[in-house]
């Protein structure tokens, strides 16, 4: 160390004791020398982080070290999405449906005009949508919808619990609460025994502003990862994604149609397993879990009527909630159109008064708007609580923007239609049913619907036409030949519309889907009200020729 250096240290440790001496000089001159000390040891912390991280020295990569990590990269890397299928597509759209107020005398509201690249564009009768009333062609529909655009506009300014709930809202939720609180007082009234009648106070419905994302969110809402929960293997995309995201610990399909020794378990055995495992893990909570079983009126997938007296019979015994999802049942089923529930009532299969007051306390029911109401949305009806349950909780609720104010005008006049003034047109929706049913079979084709369920689905006995646990988890030879039978069945509907002109569709599935369960190829067949039984006779036998030429 030379002279100058010691010097330079000499001045630094002055420095430092001047600034010892400042401090201690005024700890000595504060009021409150803790203030001083604190922000003191603030400081050093500060210049403690500032120059303890050194920056470290780069080192100089090796000749092979940046074809290692390309090669390490390349080989480790996952896609972000699973290849796609290349699967048999269905492409046509439709340009022009048919109403009351058209002028063309060829169209009627059961056509359409559909286009497509190597077919052109053609009228053809329409037998593929869900609309089973046509109320979405109705001119009454058309007025109210131009009626509440007049008023508040086409959009909503938010979510609904953030400046997005205005009057057709409300509107809506409280005709639909009407409606089935009516339904159910019908029934506390026909089994004699008094009995507290639901009100506005005690039950209400909650509408979300997209149906597939009702009933998913009702059941991650009230389901969660130590709760129950029990669903049936046809079960809809937007059932197994409400399971999925409720990430329950305890959820097990069953089969409706399951005999001893299944693959899969009836519903009262499914509850069975999962109490005995309840038991097995000592779960001594587990009478504190929620617990429901989840069903659908009339089955997406299938088009078969539950058995809601078993159902209830099997809720009752092991004290499970339920919840029914109605929606190709709502406007469809019951004299008055108002789903599963009247549907059976009106058979005078819930005329027990213990089971109509498990139906008032314990059922939930939830449907959308988009098939026999011909608007969009969804909707739940329940106890009130249950309903401001959702509020908070419902994910499609709260995060969703709601719905165009005239979707829910459309939806209340719909409905109000078809509870108050379709008596006779669901008559004929159910007697087209019937008849179409009696026609597919006579016609030596197997139909796995119910006959009174106006979706019909044609299955040919055909190898590879099943995969028992679903498209995600089918191996390569099972999938391939899954999708050859989907490619034939596609080939059908094609046929359908340039030969016989005929719109019918087929049944799909996704690799997306959450939950493994069955897949099954089909030809769908909606009928509806409007529909004649000429157009029917004309529909069975070009599907009939149609389907033996390609299987």
């Amino acid at each position: 160390m030379n002279f100058t250096q010691l010097l330079e240290l000499l001045l630094k440790y002055i420095r430092v004791w001047d600034a010892f001496l400042y401090v201690v000089h005024k700890l000595r001159s504060s009021n409150d020398p803790m203030m001083i000390i604190s922000q003191c040891l603030l400081g050093g912390f500060c210049l403690w982080i500032v120059f303890r991280f050194r920056t470290p020295r780069k080192r100089d990569l090796r000749p092979g070290d940046f074809e290692d990590r390309l090669t390490q990269f390349r080989a480790g890397r996952n896609p972000l999405a699973p290849k796609a299928r290349q699967v048999a597509q269905d492409a046509y759209t439709i340009v022009r449906h048919g109403g009351l107020n058209d002028t063309d005398p060829h169209m009627n509201m059961t056509t359409v005009v559909i286009t497509s690249p190597d077919e052109g564009e053609r009228a053809v009768t329409d037998f593929s949508t869900t609309d089973f009333m046509r109320q979405s062609r109705s001119k009454g529909s058309r007025i109210a919808a131009e009626g509440t655009i007049a008023a508040f506009g086409v959009g909503s300014c938010g979510p609904r619990g953030f400046y997005g709930t205005i009057t057709p809202h409300m509107d809506l939720e409280n005709h639909i609460g009407e409606v089935m609180r009516s339904m159910i007082n019908e029934l506390i009234t026909k089994t004699g025994k008094k009995m507290a009648l639901t009100t506005d106070e005690s039950h209400a419905a909650i509408a979300y502003s997209f149906g597939y994302a009702t009933i998913s969110s009702v059941i991650s809402a009230f389901v969660k990862h130590q709760d129950y929960v029990v669903y049936d293997e046809a079960a809809p995309s937007s059932i197994q994604t409400g399971v999925n995201l409720s990430k329950s610990a305890h959820a097990c399909a069953f089969s409706s149609t399951a005999v001893e020794g299944g693959r899969k378990p009836t519903l009262d055995a499914a509850i069975d397993r999962l109490e005995r495992e309840a038991a097995v893990q000592k779960d001594d909570n587990s009478h504190l879990r929620r617990k429901f079983i989840v069903v659908e009126g009339i089955s997406a997938q299938r088009g078969t009527l539950v058995d809601l007296p078993a159902v209830l019979a099997v809720a009752r015994k092991h004290h499970w909630r339920v919840l029914i999802d109605d929606s190709f049942a709502i406007g469809v089923l019951g004299a008055k159109g108002r789903g599963t529930i009247e549907h059976y009532a009106d058979q005078g299969l819930l005329s027990d008064p213990a089971v109509v007051e498990f139906i008032r306390d314990y059922v939930m029911v939830t449907f959308t708007f988009s098939n026999a109401l011909g608007s969009i949305g969804g909707a739940c009806f329940g106890t009130k609580e249950s309903a401001e349950f959702q509020t908070l909780n419902g994910l499609g609720y709260i995060f969703s923007a709601s719905a165009p104010p005239y979707l829910c005008t459309v939806a209340s006049h719909s409905l109000r239609t078809i509870t108050d003034e379709s008596e006779a047109d669901l008559a004929t929706l159910r007697e087209n049913a019937v008849y179409l049913q009696d026609k597919l079979v006579d016609a030596g084709l197997a139909v796995v619907s119910d006959p009174i369920c106006p979706m019909k689905v044609i299955e040919m006995p055909f190898p590879g036409s099943v995969l028992p646990r679903g498209v995600r988890e089918a191996d390569g030879d099972d999938l391939a030949r899954f999708d050859d039978v989907q490619t034939r069945y596609s080939r059908v509907c094609k046929t359908m519309r340039t030969t016989g002109g005929y719109l019918v569709d087929r049944t799909v599935f996704s690799e997306l889907d959450p939950l493994p369960l069955p897949a099954r190829s089909g030809v769908k067949v909606n009928v509806s009200s409007k529909h004649s039984k000429s157009e029917i006779d004309g529909l069975v036998r070009s599907l009939k020729m149609a389907l033996d030429a390609e299987f």
